[in-house]
């Protein structure tokens, strides 16, 4: 006779999501309050230097997190084939292999993602990986929709968030939309991970004297991360002989993202380009003003829920691709400083 206990345990939903941290944070608002469940317990793959940045929120929404080391993610990269000489970073394979996994999910659509969807086994598997022959396969039509018609194109209008709800098999709406409080901070991150993303810094000065000059009781939060300290500091020399001083905290380079998600439970508003920062802001249901450039595609990637604002130019190559060549930033000047300024 069968051990009743075995079929009453919980389902595991194994979820792989090896990029950066604002990916984490959209992976995390893909789990509403609808996943949770007795039934189902979710565990995650992600890369040790992005997701132990987080490890506080991730451990709200996943039983367990398996880290990738980025030595073990670049030797991934280097593989031809599914024949490998086994090391210590493949232990972790036969570890997650051997907890039960019912489903793997593979939100990220790398060849190290697809190489670990490959290797790990599990009864049902969604997403890319590799065939024994390595050759890039999907069983799923959302995974097929992504790889041919979100990865190579502009024109995709659906929020990466949404769709990875759609592999995962969730199903409502969003419960992300903002809360408009009365007073309380502005939170600016006039930065991101690519400069083709963002305006060069003294655009943001010119913002942020503008709305200063027309409102008497905002204040700003300047944050960022401490390659931005020096970009940061052009602020601070702009208003030190300001009336607006006093107006201005500049904390980029001081804070770790939990601070950021501390911070943010109290602030009025966000303004930015796209990045982790405006995801973490729309988790906390911080009304998100985001100024898309370059290779942003705004449909995919702002913060996720209603309410939210987004500014971009019409700029006819925005956005572009990575491997475009840009020696001048046009769409950068066809979004003007005080149209920005009068949004907030």
């Amino acid at each position: 006779m069968k051990d009743e206990r075995l079929n009453s345990s919980p389902k595991t939903i194994c979820i792989i999501q090896v990029t950066r941290i604002g990916d984490l944070i959209q992976t995390v608002q893909s789990l509403t309050s609808n996943t949770k469940s007795k039934d189902i317990q979710f565990t995650l793959i992600a890369l040790d230097i992005f997701a132990k940045e987080i490890e506080f929120l991730l451990k709200e929404y996943f039983t367990k997190v398996y880290y990738i080391t980025k030595d073990f993610y670049k030797e991934l990269e280097m593989l031809d084939g599914l024949s490998f000489k086994k090391n210590d970073h493949y232990k972790i394979i036969d570890e997650i292999s051997n907890s039960g996994v019912s489903a793997l999910i593979n939100l990220s659509w790398s060849k190290p993602a697809n190489i670990l969807t490959s290797l790990i086994q599990s009864r049902f598997k969604l997403g890319l990986y590799f065939d024994k022959d390595f050759k890039l396969i999907s069983n799923d039509d959302w995974s097929k929709f992504v790889y041919t018609n979100v990865l190579p194109t502009i024109l995709n209008p659906f929020s990466l968030i949404d769709i990875y709800k759609k592999m995962i098999g969730i199903k409502g709406l969003s419960d992300f939309k903002p809360n408009f409080r009365e007073s309380g901070p502005i939170l600016i991150h006039p930065f991101s991970s690519q400069e083709r993303k963002n305006w060069k810094i003294e655009k943001w000065i010119e913002v942020i004297f503008s709305v200063l000059k027309k409102t008497n009781d905002i204040s700003i939060i300047v944050v960022g991360s401490k390659s931005d300290i020096k970009d940061s500091k052009l602020i601070d020399n702009y208003f030190s002989n300001s009336p607006f001083k006093s107006r201005i905290e500049n904390i980029v380079g001081k804070t770790t993202v939990e601070d950021l998600h501390n911070i943010l439970k109290n602030c009025f508003l966000f303004v930015g380009h796209d990045s982790m920062v405006g995801h973490l802001a729309s988790l906390n249901k911080v009304p998100c003003l985001t100024i898309s450039l370059g290779t942003v595609r705004f449909s995919e990637t702002i913060p996720y829920g209603d309410g939210h604002y987004n500014i971009s130019p019409r700029t006819k190559c925005f956005p572009c691709f990575l491997d475009s060549n840009c020696d001048y930033y046009k769409c950068h000047n066809d979004v003007p400083t005080n149209v920005v300024s009068a949004a907030f």
